[in-house]
């Protein structure tokens, strides 16, 4: 079995919304201006409703009321909103995942704070744009997504596997199958045309030094998800220091990050999942 082939082929609820792509169509014109990506998003009313929601939320904390696409656009900027796009995009696919392989609700949960923690550690590290990397951190786990769709026998037998063994879940899929959720979702991230720093990150997240650009970022999501394990019942493995090298973490630095994450967690889940609450 190949990580790319789990992603080829017919996998229609991971086909990105219109909507997405018409705004990512805008980012990748070279004269595209923030109108334009205004007058993509306002296509779609829900995902209109979605950015304003997001742009008055106290996640940015801007000082006056957002009303319009335009200003929201013009607030974040299109890079952001490209991103913002995406999450919300994700966040609301995957409908055909079956309960008794993955659960879904903790899926996102746990995705949203490793995204979180993976944004906080990135701002502490001085990375320019901290809010790509919580991008990376949420869809850090998406490869699981793609085998519980297209292989759902290959993730229950690893996740017993792991669990039983107390091992990390990438490590057993690679003893068990030559690959992992890490690989498959750099394939998924490629497939959809996305950038390199969101890809790396997601590809090399157990191995961030085979990074070839974005080794930090893949780093930070790797740590990030090693501080709040939700793979198997396990406790958490220390952090290598040749990985911890990759950044300008420190002990501090990571208790800081601790201390804000589950007020942020929050926050996050009520803008990518108004209707859920955080267990």
């Amino acid at each position: 079995m190949k990580a790319k082939e789990l992603v080829d082929g017919s996998l229609q609820p991971v086909t990105l919304p219109d909507v997405y792509l018409r705004v990512k169509a805008v980012l990748d014109a070279p004269e595209s201006c923030a109108a334009d990506m205004a007058r993509a998003i306002e296509t779609d009313p829900n995902m209109t409703a979605r950015l304003l929601r997001l742009a008055n939320s106290p996640f940015f904390g801007f000082a006056a009321h957002v009303d319009t696409t335009a200003r929201a656009v013009s607030l974040l900027g299109t890079l952001q909103i490209h991103d913002l796009m995406l999450a919300t995009s994700v966040a609301s696919m995957f409908s055909g995942v079956r309960n008794d392989v993955l659960n879904v609700t903790d899926f996102w949960q746990d995705s949203v704070r490793r995204g979180v923690e993976s944004k906080l550690l990135a701002t502490y590290s001085n990375v320019l744009n901290a809010e790509r990397v919580f991008l990376a951190g949420l869809l850090g786990h998406i490869g699981k997504m793609v085998i519980a769709i297209k292989a759902p026998g290959f993730l229950q037998e690893a996740t017993v596997a792991a669990t039983t063994r107390g091992q990390a879940l990438h490590v057993v899929q690679r003893e068990m199958f030559g690959l992992d959720y890490a690989e498959v979702g750099g394939e998924l991230l490629n497939a959809w045309h996305l950038p390199a720093s969101l890809e790396e990150p997601v590809r090399y997240q157990h191995a961030p030094k085979d990074a070839k650009t974005y080794a930090m970022e893949a780093a930070i999501v790797h740590i990030a998800a090693l501080i709040a394990p939700a793979e198997v019942a396990m406790e958490s493995p220390p952090i290598a220091t040749d990985i911890v090298s990759l950044t300008t973490l420190d002990d501090d630095a990571i208790d800081a990050v601790t201390a804000q994450l589950d007020q942020q967690t929050d926050e996050a889940l009520a803008l990518l999942f108004p209707v859920r609450k955080s267990a």
